[in-house]
């Protein structure tokens, strides 16, 4: 039997392969600097989504509209959604920010637009949240993960952030704690 990491490490695996198949990569690159957020940047993934940040300071609607038809293309995409909070700001989101979020397959890419001063605050959040793991509070939020995909609330009420500060700020083991720490820490986890 998989532990949750081995399953943690085999989807990272299919995420790497969707990044190669599709040169995902190089196409989202032309349009500014790509870096990778959330759980595959910090070796947590659970979910078959890929967070990636494009840092461009300067780049406009129509280039990111561009680069969305590109990736739908290449992707097959049966489901897309896009998002521009730079005229309607969303909490818990990025301000400023332009999204594109794509489906393919059992897979959802999540891709935000920014600019630099934006994305800094994002860096620093996974620069903390790294320095804080270890191998034991891995596997906790690994297994809070997995307990926590089937309820219809993860995604809506909370997300991997609350997870993440439930484990790594306030030593949150099990779904019942978390479920009294969600209660607690309700809207507290805002996008910085």
């Amino acid at each position: 039997m998989n532990t949750v990491y081995e399953i943690s490490q085999n989807i990272k695996k299919e995420a790497e392969y969707l990044l190669t198949k599709y040169n995902l990569i190089k196409k989202i690159s032309k349009y500014g600097t790509l870096h990778f957020t959330g759980s595959y940047e910090l070796d947590l993934m659970y979910k078959k989504d890929i967070d990636i940040s494009l840092v461009n300071d300067n780049i406009s609607v129509g280039e990111f509209t561009e680069l969305g038809k590109e990736l739908i293309d290449a992707l097959e995409a049966p489901s897309v959604y896009y998002r521009n909070t730079r005229i309607t700001p969303v909490i818990k989101r990025p301000e400023n920010a332009l999204y594109w979020g794509i489906k393919s397959g059992d897979w959802w890419i999540d891709l935000w637009a920014m600019n630099t001063e934006v994305y800094s605050r994002s860096e620093n959040y996974i620069t903390e949240i790294k320095s804080k793991l270890n191998e034991n509070n891995r596997i906790t939020i690994l297994q809070l993960k997995k307990e926590l995909l089937s309820t219809a609330s993860y995604g809506k009420e909370f997300g991997s952030r609350e997870i993440y500060d439930a484990v790594l700020n306030n030593y949150v083991r099990t779904v019942h704690d978390f479920n009294k720490y969600l209660k607690e820490h309700a809207n507290q986890n805002e996008y910085r």
